[in-house]
């Protein structure tokens, strides 16, 4: 007891299993999702020779040249000025404040020295002053001196109010000087005078610097980045790496001294979550919670591993030579061709995902369009003909057809040249033929990797010449036969209903396998003796109950599908044994026999396939311990069967309707009457004399070839 606790709490919860595979397939994808969009990497320096042309494997910019292209703009920006309309009344302030001095040191005592003259003059305007200046001073005559400081005023008033903008105060200055030189003055004057003015003027246009930083701003903002487009070469073979070139490499990640790109690959992941996301919520709503059970999980992410993986490997050749109508092949056959669809969809952007490198967005759109019309073509002839490998070749022959309508679509949009256009055509074809090749070997592995149940499997399993089968002709003759007739009755009813009637024919061949380990205890394979004479009723219960899980555990040694199973264990249902339930009230008329001890263990059918073999294998044995050949007595005797199955509640669990059952029987009745029909009984006559060995005729032609040989 304890052991089987153990066993119990050390199984994963089935949420837990679910969760550990679709996180498994997640970083499996993940793992070939980056190796594809890690690019190459090179060992480059600048100043090298590139051994190998380089071209973009993004669009990127170059960020060195639209610096520089930015730097001649903003230079090219001309400053903004403000006028300052006080700085002529500052000026002119300033200089009757000097020409005030000079005009009080040319009034003043005259005895003093010119060189003590030219030193306080030279501390009260705050400028250099030469003796000869001074002395200049002193020597001009009264008027022509005044005449000369109102020349200066003038002519500093006409500088001012032709703007001197701010950075060309020298220039203005020296403009007076050259003026009053022209205008005959001494020389000396003329340098004092040019001293004291340079010493005072001011811009009357002042930087405007938040003006000019705005244009600056516009002049740079108006400069078109340049860009590297996808594909376009960054550096031919044999040319010097110059600078800009190796900066573009390194921003691409193409040289083998860049770190990781975290923000690449996690831009991947999110993107690969959602589409998974996407994927099995789809599942989840349309599909419910049994298409989600661990093996179709688990099958479902195989494939999509296995198409990626292929798909990674082909896609250096051409992004059309991707077999990704595989996907929707295999789970089409294998689980259902919707999901087969949806996958196809999901591993068609996955594709483009990873040769976004590879491909322009108008290309990778027809791609993604163009193999779901492929996948729609495919899914719709394997929902008609799923028991026909020669479907698989087809659906080739489709993917070819709409791969090469994506390569003209792409081409001409491209407007590329017919050159281009024949080798991409080729591969579009070459890759639908290999995505049929793939499926037909890849098909068979996945169904006995999985063992799974599909019409090609079904039909597999009903050759006679099948182990178990071929064991059940050999060593139970007689419930081999009977289950040769079961399985015609249950495929017309399956048929009849609109169930699988290939697996209703498959479950009834196998349904009384059980019957190989003891099949002397069934009366169709006695010959005289019946071991139950001489056997207590219950045992002769049991034996014959468990042949139900005898056929279920004998049949997944031979790795039957599931379907198949259901059908062995559901086919008896729960229904009582009732001739040794009576024999057993017989012997022992005083004991408290429960009919309960006496029943099959189950389950009841719980499909119709299950249900339509469990009336097959009721109707039959029932029919031929009859021996009835009358239609009207057949047909009353299998409604009476089955309205027992129904009173009894083993249809309970199934599918099935009454109309159903009317059909049911319809179909059970057709198959019978063609088994049991009335036979002509024949008169008593005289034997038939022998044939002699040899006829009249064919001794009288002995004879006369005889004497004919004599003769010559």
């Amino acid at each position: 007891m304890m052991d089987q606790m153990h066993r119990f709490r050390a199984r994963p919860h089935p949420a837990l299993s679910r969760g550990l595979i679709i996180t498994a397939t997640y970083f499996l994808l993940l793992a070939l999702l980056s190796a594809a969009a890690t690019p190459q990497q090179y060992d480059l320096r600048v100043g090298e020779v590139a051994p190998i042309t380089i071209t973009a494997t993004k669009d990127v910019e170059d960020t060195i040249a639209t610096q520089r292209l930015v730097s001649a703009a903003m230079a090219a920006v001309s400053p903004s000025y403000v006028a300052d309309s006080s700085a002529l009344g500052r000026v002119l302030d300033a200089l009757d404040g000097d020409f005030s001095a000079l005009s009080a040191m040319k009034s003043g005592d005259a005895s003093q020295s010119a060189q003590s003259l030219a030193a306080s003059l030279s501390q009260e305007l705050g400028i250099e002053v030469a003796e000869t200046e001074v002395q200049a001073v002193l020597d001009a005559d009264g008027a022509g001196f005044s005449a000369l400081l109102t020349r200066v005023r003038r002519l500093v008033r006409e500088e001012l109010n032709s703007n001197v903008t701010e950075g060309q105060e020298k220039d203005a200055a020296e403009r007076i000087r050259r003026a009053l030189a022209t205008d005959g003055y001494d020389s000396s004057l003329v340098s004092l005078m040019g001293r004291i003015v340079s010493q005072h003027i001011e811009p009357s246009m002042v930087l405007d610097e938040e003006a000019t930083e705005l244009n600056r701003q516009k002049a740079a903002a108006s400069v078109d980045p340049v860009i590297y487009k996808q594909g376009q070469n960054i550096v031919r073979s044999g040319e010097v790496v110059t600078s800009s070139q190796y900066e573009l490499l390194s921003s691409l990640g193409l040289l083998m001294e860049n770190k990781i790109d975290f923000a690449l690959y996690a831009g991947l992941a999110v993107a690969l979550a959602l589409l998974l996301g996407a994927l099995y919520a789809f599942l989840f709503v349309f599909e419910g919670a049994t298409m989600l059970d661990n093996r179709n999980l688990l099958l479902l992410s195989t494939i999509l591993f296995l198409v990626a993986a292929l798909c990674l490997a082909t896609h250096m050749v051409s992004i059309f030579f991707m077999p990704v109508a595989l996907s929707a092949m295999l789970v089409g056959v294998l689980l259902k061709p919707r999901i087969g669809f949806i996958a196809n969809l999901a591993l068609a952007i996955l594709c483009v995902m990873m040769t976004a490198t590879a491909t322009q967005g108008a290309t990778s759109l027809l791609f993604i369009i163009l193999s779901s019309v492929s996948a729609a073509c495919i899914c719709n002839s394997i929902q008609k003909r799923r028991q026909s490998r020669l479907i698989t070749l087809l659906c080739g022959l489709v993917t070819s057809a709409c791969n090469m309508a994506a390569v003209l679509s792409a081409m001409l949009i491209n407007n590329a040249s017919m050159a281009k256009v024949y080798p991409a055509l080729g591969f579009a074809a070459a890759g639908g033929l290999l995505t049929g090749v793939l499926c037909i070997g890849l098909q068979p592995a996945l169904e006995w990797l999985f063992n799974l149940m599909t019409q090609t499997k079904l039909l597999e399993l009903s050759n006679p010449n099948q182990p178990l089968l071929r064991r059940l002709l050999l060593e139970a003759p007689g419930t081999y036969h009977h289950s040769i007739i079961v399985a015609n009755l249950a495929e017309a009813a399956a048929s009849a209903v609109g169930a699988n009637s290939l697996l209703a024919r498959v479950g009834a061949y196998y349904h009384d396998i059980g019957k190989l380990k003891r099949p002397i205890y069934f009366r169709e394979n006695q010959m005289g003796d019946n071991p139950h004479d001489r056997t207590d009723p219950a045992v002769s219960s049991a034996i014959l109950t468990a042949h139900t899980k005898d056929g279920v555990l004998m049949a997944r040694k031979y790795r039957i599908p599931q379907p198949v199973l259901d059908i062995i264990e559901q086919h008896h249902g729960d229904t009582p044994t009732l001739y040794f339930y009576d024999r057993a009230k017989k012997q022992n008329p005083n004991a408290q026999i429960s009919i309960d001890d006496f029943r099959y263990s189950g389950p009841r059918p719980q499909s119709a396939e299950a249900a339509v073999v469990m009336l097959a294998d009721t109707v039959e044995a029932a029919a031929r311990a009859a021996g009835e050949s009358d239609p009207a007595k057949t047909e009353l005797l299998l409604r009476k069967l089955i309205r027992a199955k129904m009173d009894d509640g083993q249809l309970g669990d199934s599918p099935l309707t009454m109309r159903d059952l009317e059909k049911i029987c319809a179909a059970f009745h057709t198959v019978l009457t063609g088994i049991y029909h009335e036979r002509v009984e024949y008169p008593a006559m005289e034997p038939i004399p022998p044939r002699p060995l040899v006829t009249e005729a064919e001794a009288k032609a002995e004879k006369e070839q005889k004497e004919e040989v004599h003769a010559h």
